[in-house]
């Protein structure tokens, strides 16, 4: 599941890249303390004993600093390894942490020091751990930093403070050239510089044109990569220029591949805003609320500036975002520009379009509303169930009941329907105890109600999801399913959040 949805959290990236990190840790971790030894100094940084508690040595465990020739990380047991690539850091803070003795810690502060960057995730270090005066000596030959910041944040009550940032990188770039339209983005990305069309297309598209780079892309989880496909230095959108444009693959496995006949849906970028990222963003939001005219178009000003243009099959997103850490605007911002393409040849086939209502079929209406299950982004060889809901049922669906079942034993097709979308499947693959009823609680909340099939291949398919519901009106709900398809449904609960 990681590799279906990860890729489409990037949209959203500001929302986990500023995660104030180990915060659960501060209970139970210990306090580092600072002693200078006179007669040892290296590269001007005071000798310092970090002493390994029980309880640092318990949390830390073979973890360790190392800096590598480009890039600074964290190895840790069981491959727990993270690192941060040096052109990639945009600014390093320290956070300071204290207990008193009712904590049942021995008084005195530890720290934090977080390497962070404006594109991809955080590096925290611990000043407990092991390698960490590697670390110090790294930070004090980093160019333009400050020892004398460090060394007050270390001697006195300060909590946090910004150690280093990077300079601002070069403005950002708008000639407009007049030369394109806005609504051809319903048919691909118009490249000004070069005046070609990226086309909508698929995957193959992309690798058979000589524009587009291949680049591998790792994930969270090891067992699954991405591919992204790289457009380098283009102009778009009516002359902004861009460091790249990039289309990202769903997350796969990769001894399995990926399906390259896959609609593209989705292409971003992260544009360089220079020193003064607010005016410059007001600049490009100035220049895309003209190249859009006519759009519908959405601001948002809260935790970040964000605009979105839409109209028909396409919308355009610029986001950015405040660093409380800075205190000031991140000094990039991001480009999404998201694609509907036509399903159809997904959600249709002859058996969903020519399906009419007689008296072999049996169907029943629930009071409920159901959001079906639509993936067809599956690996290769996958089969998606889903289709659009037969136009025969429609006149059965109201305000108050959006989900129906019918069996279809002419055609050996049983099916769950809300009025847009609906999963058929085959009915012998669905006996006693192969549908599970799955009751999902979440501390005091009611539970959240999904119907699954285990399918023959020991694969679970998602059929619907009800949301929540009260506990008795969910007992009569599977009661309902099992009279009406006369079989015995798998009824469970999961309580691990409970």
């Amino acid at each position: 599941m990681v590799a279906l949805w990860w890729p489409y959290l990037e949209q959203y990236s500001y929302l986990y890249k500023r995660e104030r990190p180990h915060h659960h840790m501060n209970r139970i971790a210990d306090w580092f303390k600072r002693s200078s030894d006179k007669n040892s100094e290296k590269d001007g940084i005071p000798s310092r004993i970090y002493p390994k508690t029980r309880f640092a040595t318990s949390i830390f465990k073979d973890s360790r600093i190392n800096t590598r020739h480009s890039s600074i990380g964290i190895s840790g047991p069981n491959r727990d390894d993270e690192s941060i690539v040096f052109t990639q850091i945009d600014y390093i803070t320290a956070e300071k942490y204290t207990f008193g003795p009712e904590e049942e810690l021995t008084d005195g502060p530890y720290f934090w020091v977080s390497i962070k960057s404006f594109t991809t995730p955080q590096l925290d270090a611990s000043s407990w751990m092991d390698g960490f005066q590697q670390l110090e000596s790294w930070l004090w030959k980093l160019p333009g930093f400050d020892r004398e910041v460090y060394l007050d944040f270390i001697e006195k009550d300060t909590l946090s403070v910004v150690l280093w940032r990077k300079d601002a990188p070069d403005e950002m770039i708008i000639h407009p050239a007049g030369s394109s339209s806005a609504d051809l983005l319903q048919e691909g990305i118009w490249l000004d510089d070069q005046s070609v069309m990226i086309q909508w297309g698929t995957y193959k598209d992309l690798i058979a044109n000589p524009l587009v780079h291949e680049v591998p892309d790792l994930h969270p989880n090891e067992l699954f990569i991405s591919t992204k496909y790289r457009i380098n230095a283009p102009f778009v959108l009516n002359g902004v220029k861009l460091d790249y444009l990039e289309y990202r693959t769903d997350g796969y496995v990769p001894k399995e591949g990926f399906n390259s006949d896959l609609p593209v849906v989705k292409t971003n970028c992260c544009m360089q805003l220079g020193s003064h990222p607010k005016k410059a963003f007001g600049k490009l939001e100035s220049h895309l609320d003209t190249y859009f005219q006519g759009w519908e178009v959405k601001k948002e000003r809260d935790h970040r500036l964000s605009c979105t243009y839409t109209r028909d099959r396409v919308s355009v997103n610029i986001s950015l975002l405040y660093s409380e850490d800075l205190k000031d605007y991140d000094r990039v911002c991001w480009l999404f520009i998201n694609y509907q393409p036509d399903l159809t040849r997904y959600y249709t086939d002859t058996y969903q379009q020519s399906l009419q209502i007689t008296a072999a079929i049996g169907y029943r209406v629930f009071p409920f509303s159901a959001a079906i299950d639509t993936n067809y982004r599956l690996a290769p060889g996958a089969e998606c169930y889903a289709r659009y809901t037969p136009a025969c049922f429609q006149s059965l669906f109201t305000a108050d009941t959006q989900f129906l079942i019918w069996i279809d034993p002419q055609a050996g097709k049983i099916g769950f329907a809300s009025p847009e979308q609906a999963m058929i499947l085959n009915s012998s693959d669905i006996k006693a105890n192969s549908l599970v009823f799955l009751s999902s609680y979440f501390r005091d909340s009611q539970p959240n109600i999904t119907l699954k099939l285990n399918l023959p291949t020991h694969q679970t398919q998602l059929i619907a999801d009800f949301g929540s519901f009260k506990e008795q009106d969910a007992i009569a709900f599977a009661s309902e399913i099992e009279e009406f398809l006369e079989i015995t449904m798998i009824r469970t609960e999961d309580r691990q959040y409970y």
